[in-house]
């Protein structure tokens, strides 16, 4: 019965995290295509580099996070 709760409770908490996780992604994402945007016009060229190694850690967050419910590390590429 415990297991089950833990479970349930571990479950439930990755799911509210996901939400706040899922806001901070659409903003991700609305900056990344500002700064495409503006490397059309040549000026977002230096954030680039930056947008991407933005990116790139959140992704290792996410998939650190997915890991741990998984129980199983998920490797990058």
């Amino acid at each position: 019965m415990r297991s089950r709760l833990r479970k349930a409770w571990r479950a439930s908490a990755y799911l509210m995290l996901g939400a706040a996780v899922g806001a901070l992604a659409w903003f991700l994402l609305a900056s990344l295509l500002l700064v495409m945007a503006l490397v059309l016009v040549l000026v977002g060229l230096p954030l680039l580099p930056e947008a991407v190694l933005v990116l790139r850690r959140f992704a290792r967050l996410e998939r650190r996070r997915a890991g741990r419910v998984l129980g199983a590390p998920i490797p990058e590429r």
